[in-house]
């Protein structure tokens, strides 16, 4: 009989490698994460403006103020609000004009100034 020698297979193992390519991939997967969530095009900011009148209603309902309406009406200073101010829009002479025109049958019953 003849004496065989076995040799050892030119196989290169993976698993010592393992570690690497775990390593790789969680590296891989924050960098795309990082730049996936900090990714904004709009860099604007966010300002008062932005918020809806609803969102706003809405905090103030849901947050405990412990303030009745009389209590903010004697924070709020009535003497620095102009009725502007509280108005969306701006009231322009024509479109008070406009209103009245179309509203009100007799225009000389209010006693109407002329404002300078």
């Amino acid at each position: 009989m003849s004496k065989s020698v076995e040799k050892e297979p030119k196989v290169i193992s993976f698993k010592p490698n393992r570690n690497f390519y775990y390593g790789a991939a969680a590296v891989a997967a924050l960098l795309v994460l990082l730049f996936g969530i900090n990714w904004n095009p709009n860099t604007e900011p966010i300002s008062f403006d932005d918020l809806a009148n609803a969102e706003i209603e809405a905090y103030f309902e849901q947050t405990d103020l412990d303030m009745s309406s009389y209590e903010i009406a004697e924070v709020v200073s009535v003497t620095d609000i102009q009725l502007n101010d509280v108005l969306s829009d701006d009231l322009e002479d024509d479109i008070l004009m406009d209103y009245l025109d179309e509203n009100v049958d007799d225009i000389e019953e209010l006693n109407l100034e002329a404002t300078p």
